[in-house]
């Protein structure tokens, strides 16, 4: 059987997907000969990539969301070579040796990596499956309350990948709450921004979120430049939202309290940025052309659209509804899949499929250790149907795998099939 491969968490790699419209114009007007790009970059980003992203940041706005947009000023943002290496820098800057960060489980394996590398460590707290991966906010408190003084931030991540999860707004503030009872600042990974497909579920910048929370309602009308009570550090990129993956252009945006609670981390990644002088100068120039492009599109303010601008909102409106097609396509195939339970997808790319190792033959018989019956189904998927998904364990969660929805509609009906011959079969 022909391989099939679901695992990869990079929307272009099968071609089902092109990049934005704006993207293909740039490269075709590439800067990357010009002078004005042949240099070394400031390590913080060029100035019009950092003034460009405040200002992206600074226009979100959703009409069916009730929070403010939150200006921000350039001097707070950081850009560095992809979201992974801002989250380096930033983790790196927040951490010591023996604090602890509290992070998602099921989660990105890189933050643990991260913290893990300067002799910090994760405490994971559980996602709840049964509430659309919903933070379990009791959990949080158990492991502030049991980590006293060791505790330094809480990462979250919205739209989440390994699940697809899309957090309510209700939801958000409630963490919110949690965070400010107990001094904690939040790192919201959200480089899968505004990638969500179902409309009773848009994304929320958490950076917003925290500051409608310190507002009366009556004052919730317009941009706002008040601080907010908990600090946050945005963290997001052009990769994943323009499907340009490999430029590698990441930034974060420092939210700050009134006590100014992140000055000394703001401060520290940016020297922590000075070994790498932060992300390439063409693709710094590239991403910068657009986002500036993006930024109507991005503010939803009612003015009329250029018409490279009414292309780019067509092809995210299309991008989506490809991404919800094809997500629908999962729950639908694999639904009554014998010992599968699939978890419905709002955002990002992936479906979380969980099982139940007592109803395969292959797990059942065997006192396997639950950790293991993940990597041992997608070790037999693979020999047997020659497709590749990935084992929770690579999560943190045991009992699951993910799959990758982004294949062309006729690969992943093929592969579901297999899937679901399998699950028959075992």
């Amino acid at each position: 059987k022909p391989f099939i491969s679901l695992a990869l968490g990079d929307p272009t790699s099968s071609g089902n997907f092109e990049p934005c419209p704006i993207v293909q114009q740039v490269c075709t007007t590439s800067p990357s000969l010009s002078t004005d790009t042949a240099g070394y970059v400031n390590a913080l980003g060029t100035d019009e990539a950092r003034q460009v992203i405040a200002k992206y940041h600074s226009s979100w706005k959703n009409p069916l969301v009730g929070i403010p947009s939150r200006s921000i000023d350039v001097d707070h943002v950081l850009v560095a070579s992809g979201c992974s290496g801002v989250l380096d820098l930033v983790l790196k800057a927040l951490l010591d040796p023996g604090t602890c960060l509290l992070v998602p489980n099921p989660g990105f394996p890189l933050y643990q990596v991260i913290a893990e590398s300067i002799g910090a460590r994760v405490l994971p707290y559980n996602l709840l499956p049964e509430m659309d991966w919903e933070m379990d906010l009791q959990h949080i408190q158990k492991l502030i309350d049991e980590n006293i003084g060791k505790v330094r931030a809480i990462l979250v991540n919205n739209p989440s990948n390994p699940t697809g999860s899309v957090f309510r707004l209700p939801h958000l503030e409630d963490l919110v709450r949690l965070c400010n009872n107990n001094c904690l600042p939040i790192v919201a990974d959200e480089i899968y921004g505004d990638l969500t497909f179902d409309e009773t579920r848009p994304f929320v910048p958490l950076a917003n979120v925290a500051l409608s929370s310190s507002l009366s309602s009556s004052v919730l009308t317009e941009s706002i430049t008040t601080t907010a009570s908990v600090p946050v550090i945005a963290c997001s990129g052009i990769g994943k939202q323009f499907l340009v993956p490999g430029w590698r252009v990441g930034w974060a945006v420092f939210y700050d309290n009134h006590v100014q609670s992140l000055k000394p981390v703001e401060h520290g990644a940016k020297q922590l940025a000075q070994i790498v002088l932060g992300a390439s100068h063409v693709a710094q120039a590239m991403a910068t052309r657009v986002l500036s492009a993006a930024l109507p599109m991005h503010d939803n303010d009612g003015s009329s659209p250029s018409s490279l601008q009414a292309e780019m909102i067509m092809w995210q409106r299309d991008l989506r509804d490809k991404l919800r097609s094809n997500a629908e396509v999962v729950q639908q195939s694999l639904s009554k899949a014998p010992g599968l339970v699939v978890h419905k997808a709002l955002g990002a790319m992936y479906s979380m499929v969980t099982f139940d190792p007592s109803e395969f033959d292959f797990l059942s018989s065997s006192p396997l250790d639950t950790a293991t019956a993940g990597e041992k189904l997608s070790t037999l998927l693979l020999q047997e149907e020659s497709v590749f998904v990935l084992p929770g364990s690579c999560f943190g969660i045991p009992n699951a795998f993910r799959l990758v929805f982004c294949a062309p509609a006729m690969t992943l009906q093929q592969a579901l099939d297999r899937l679901f011959a399998f699950s028959q079969r075992h």
